[in-house]
């Protein structure tokens, strides 16, 4: 994959997916703020509006506002800078690194400015299938989500070959 490409496929992933998460959550700080949950087919999905101020389950929700907002942005920014770093530098990055790199960076993105601007993350959607339920989660929770198992995916992959590209097993 070109350089050019890698930078600008990059570049354009993580606008687009900033850009979905901050609008989502100015929708649903407008259309659910105050109100009661609503719940969609059949229960499965529920949209409620809250301010999260941990992290994923609320993680570090009691450490005091100012270290938690600190230690999550750093974290964010030093993730975010690896993983920016990796697809602009290394030769050897696929597609599939690039847009999970980007959606980890985007995702890192947009839980950053919801606790710069308002000291907590936005969150609005629940999933629940059965007894299984999720926690409280937003676009940028999906966009980290699903990068990690992407770039998961991709160690795996890479790791069940060895140098001359066959299968080790």
């Amino acid at each position: 994959m070109k350089r050019s490409v890698r930078i600008s496929s990059f570049v354009l992933i993580v606008l687009a997916c900033v850009s979905l998460d901050l609008a989502s959550k100015d929708l649903a700080a407008q259309q659910l703020s105050g109100a009661e949950p609503i719940i969609l087919i059949g229960g499965l999905f529920r949209l409620q509006y809250v301010h999260n101020p941990g992290a994923f389950l609320s993680l570090g929700a009691d450490l005091p506002a100012p270290v938690r907002n600190a230690l999550f942005i750093v974290i964010s920014i030093g993730v975010g800078v690896v993983l920016t770093g990796y697809c602009f530098v290394s030769r050897s990055v696929g597609r599939l690194e690039v847009l999970a790199s980007a959606l980890v960076v985007a995702g890192g993105i947009g839980n950053s400015i919801d606790r710069i601007t308002i000291g907590a993350v936005r969150d609005f959607a629940i999933l629940q299938l059965g007894s299984v339920r999720t926690g409280v989660f937003n676009v940028a929770d999906v966009a980290i989500t699903v990068g990690a198992l992407l770039l998961l995916l991709q160690v795996i992959r890479s790791s069940e070959t060895d140098g001359d590209g066959m299968s080790s097993a």
